[in-house]
C-alpha cells in the first residue's frame, strides 16, 4: 500500500519536473524553476525528478526527501496494520485451535487428556474463553498457558490444561458439569437415552459427593490410576465419569454410548 502511494507521488513529480524543465530557459531559469519546483515538491511530496530535470540541487534534495518520506511513512503504516492483523492468532485472544494444538502435542501417552483433536475441540467449545493472560480459573486462556508449560513439565501441567482443570484452571466439577449438561443433552446432539443430569445444579450436587482417585495428577503410568484419556473405565469415582464424558466428546456413536455413563447412576462408574 505504501509502495503504491510512493510510486504515484514519484510519477506526479515526473510530470511537474518535465513541465518546469520545458518552461525554463537557460541555467539561471532552470535553477530558479528547479528551486521553486523543489520547494513545491518538498511541500507536496511530488517526487525526485522535478529538481533533477530543472537542474537544481535544492530541488533534487527536497523533492527526493519528500517523495521518500511520503512513500516510507505510508508503507510503514499500512504494513504495521497488516502485521497486526496477522499477529492476532496465538498472540491475541485464546482460541480452540491453538489450545488443542498445544495440548495434543505436549500431553501424550500417560499424560494425554483427550482421545483426539475432535474431543478437544468439542470440549473447548463448551468452556469460557477467558483471556490470554489467565494462569488460573476455568478458561481456555488458563488451559492454553498450562498446555505450553506441559512441554517441560507434563505432570502436573497436562492436568491443569486438560478439560477438567486440575484444580488450577477451575475445580473439576465446574467444567465437568458444564460439559455434561450441554454436550450430553438433546440440544447437544445426545439422543441415546435420558441425559445424565437433569440440570447444572443436579450435576454439581452429585459431583461434590464423588470420590476422586487423585487430587493432583492423573492415571496411566501413575500408581494412583486416576483420570487420563485412557481411563479409568470403571469405579464409583469422578475419574471414571470424567473418562466416559471425555470419550463422549469424540462425537457420533461415542457420544450416544458414553453420555450414558457420567451420571450419578451409571452402569460403569458404580
Amino acid at each position: 500500500m505504501g509502495l503504491s502511494a510512493g510510486t504515484w507521488l514519484a510519477c506526479s513529480g515526473d510530470d511537474n519536473g518535465t513541465n518546469n524543465g520545458d518552461a525554463g530557459s537557460g541555467s539561471a531559469s532552470g535553477t530558479s524553476s528547479g528551486t521553486s519546483s523543489g520547494t513545491s515538491g518538498s511541500t507536496s511530496g511530488s517526487g525526485s525528478t522535478t529538481g533533477s530535470t530543472s537542474g537544481s540541487t535544492s530541488g533534487t534534495t527536497s523533492g527526493s526527501t519528500s517523495g521518500s518520506t511520503s512513500g516510507s511513512t505510508t508503507g510503514s503504516a499500512d504494513g504495521g496494520g497488516e502485521g497486526g492483523e496477522a499477529g492476532g492468532g496465538d498472540g491475541g485472544a485464546p482460541n480452540c485451535p491453538a489450545y488443542c494444538k498445544a495440548i495434543m502435542m505436549n500431553c501424550t501417552g500417560a499424560n494425554a487428556q483427550y482421545i483426539d483433536m475432535t474431543s478437544c475441540m468439542n470440549a473447548c467449545g463448551e468452556l469460557p474463553v477467558g483471556a490470554s493472560a489467565d494462569t488460573s480459573g476455568d478458561t481456555i486462556g488458563c488451559r492454553t498457558y498450562h498446555a505450553s508449560l506441559a512441554a517441560m513439565a507434563p505432570n502436573p501441567h497436562c492436568w491443569h490444561a486438560g478439560p477438567w482443570g486440575g484444580d488450577t484452571c477451575g475445580p473439576p466439577c465446574e467444567a465437568f458439569c458444564k460439559i455434561a449438561t450441554t454436550f450430553c443433552t438433546a440440544a447437544g446432539g445426545f439422543d441415546g437415552g435420558t441425559p445424565p443430569y437433569s440440570s447444572l445444579m443436579d450435576c454439581q450436587n452429585s459431583c461434590a459427593g464423588y470420590a476422586r482417585i487423585d487430587d493432583v495428577d492423573g492415571g496411566g503410568a501413575f500408581p494412583d490410576g486416576g483420570y487420563n484419556s485412557a481411563g479409568p473405565l470403571m469405579g464409583n469415582t469422578l475419574d471414571c465419569r470424567e473418562y466416559h464424558l471425555g470419550a463422549a466428546l469424540q462425537g457420533g456413536a461415542n457420544q450416544q454410548l458414553h453420555c450414558q455413563h457420567p451420571g450419578a447412576t451409571s452402569s460403569f462408574c458404580k
